[in-house]
C-alpha cells in the first residue's frame, strides 16, 4: 500500500508498504526513487538494537489492538539496526520493548530502489492471532538535512505518526 508525504514532500520518491498478520506482524517497505537524494546509511555489518533511528532515513510500523489505548513503535533502518517501544497512551509511558531481544531485518539496495523486511514475533507481545490496528510510516532525511514525512494515513495537521486515527485495521 502507497504512503503518502506530509505536504511539501519531495514527488519524485515513491514509498510503500506491506503488512500482514497471522502469529507474526510481516512487514516489507519498499522505497524507490533518486536514493543518492538521501541520507542512507550503509548496511551494516553487526546490525543492532539502536535508539534515534528515527534521526535520519528510518521506517516505522506503530501497532495495537483495537480499542486498545496502549500501542507499540518499531523502528527499522536501512543500516538493518531496529528499535521497539511500547506506550500506555498516546506520547505517554514509552518504554523500550524488551520481549523481543533480537529482529533480523533484510535490506536490499539497488540504484533506485531500496528495501527493508521483517518479521516481528508478536505473540511474544502477547499479541498472538489478534487482529490489529496498523500504521505504515517513513521519515526520509536529504542531503541537504530536510525531512519529509510519509505515511498510509496523516491524520493530524503536523506529521505525527503517533496518532490512534492514523492507524488502519488489518484482519
Amino acid at each position: 500500500m502507497k504512503l503518502s508525504p506530509f505536504q511539501d514532500a519531495p514527488t519524485h520518491f515513491a514509498v510503500t508498504a506491506e503488512t500482514r498478520v497471522t502469529e507474526e506482524l510481516e512487514i516489507e517497505f519498499r522505497l524507490t526513487g533518486p536514493l543518492g537524494k538521501l541520507v542512507i546509511d550503509p548496511k551494516s555489518l553487526f546490525p543492532e538494537r539502536t535508539k534515534g533511528l528515527w534521526e535520519k532515513t528510518c521506517f516505522e510500523i506503530f501497532f495495537s489492538l483495537p480499542g486498545e489505548k496502549n500501542y507499540w513503535e518499531l523502528n527499522l533502518s536501512p543500516a538493518g539496526h531496529w528499535d521497539l517501544f511500547r506506550f500506555e497512551s498516546y506520547r505517554k509511558g514509552m518504554q523500550r520493548e524488551e520481549r523481543i531481544a533480537r529482529l533480523e531485518v533484510q535490506t536490499t539496495k539497488l540504484t533506485h530502489t531500496l528495501g527493508l523486511k521483517t518479521t516481528l514475533p508478536v505473540a511474544e507481545l502477547g499479541l498472538k492471532n489478534n487482529k490489529l490496528e496498523i500504521s505504515a510510516t517513513a521519515v526520509l532525511q536529504s542531503r541537504s538535512l530536510n525531512y519529509s514525512y510519509w505515511a498510509w494515513k496523516h491524520a493530524g495537521d503536523q506529521p505525527d505518526f503517533h496518532l490512534r486515527e492514523s492507524l488502519i485495521f488489518q484482519a
